[in-house]
C-alpha cells in the first residue's frame, strides 16, 4: 500500500513531470503524467494515502551530506584555518556570517544546489533520505 504520492514533480531523468509513489520509506514506483492527467492512478485506488503537490518543482534525494546549512556554505575563502578544531570553526563561521545578507546566501545555495543536480546528471547516485511529510521545504525560483 502506498504511504505517500508526491505528485507533479519534476525529476534530472525525466522529460515530463511524474508522481513518485513512497511505500515504507522507499520509492515503490514513479509514474510519467500527462499534462492534463496530474493524479496517479494509485492515489485514485487508495484516497487513504498523503499525498503532496510538488507544483512541477525539481525533486531529489538527499545530497551527499544528509546535513548540510546552506547559508554556510562555500565559505572557506572567508575563514582562516590555522587550529582545524571545532571552536576554531565556530568562531570563524561566526565572523563570516556578520557579512552574509541575503543575496550572497542565496547565490552559495544555488551554486550547492547546481552542483549536486550535475552529480546526478551525470551518473552518480545520491542516496534517498526517509521522508516526513512535516518536513518539505519549498524552494524559490
Amino acid at each position: 500500500m502506498t504511504n505517500l504520492i508526491i505528485k507533479n514533480a519534476r525529476l534530472a531523468t525525466h522529460k515530463i513531470l511524474v508522481n513518485i509513489l513512497i511505500t515504507d520509506q522507499h520509492i515503490a514506483r514513479i509514474e510519467e503524467i500527462a499534462d492534463d492527467k496530474a493524479n496517479s492512478q494509485d492515489s485514485q485506488s487508495n484516497p487513504a494515502a498523503a499525498s503532496y503537490d510538488a507544483q512541477g518543482n525539481f525533486v531529489c534525494g538527499g545530497f551527499y551530506d544528509s546535513h548540510i546549512h546552506l547559508d554556510k556554505a562555500c565559505i572557506l575563502d572567508r575563514c582562516t584555518i590555522e587550529q582545524g578544531n571545532l571552536e576554531e570553526a565556530v568562531e570563524e563561521t561566526g565572523k563570516a556570517k556578520e557579512a552574509f545578507t541575503e543575496a550572497d546566501v542565496y547565490a552559495r545555495a544555488s551554486r550547492v544546489i547546481e552542483m549536486a543536480i550535475k552529480k546526478v546528471s551525470s551518473g552518480c547516485v545520491l542516496s534517498l533520505r526517509p521522508i516526513k511529510k512535516q518536513n518539505y521545504v519549498a524552494l524559490r525560483r
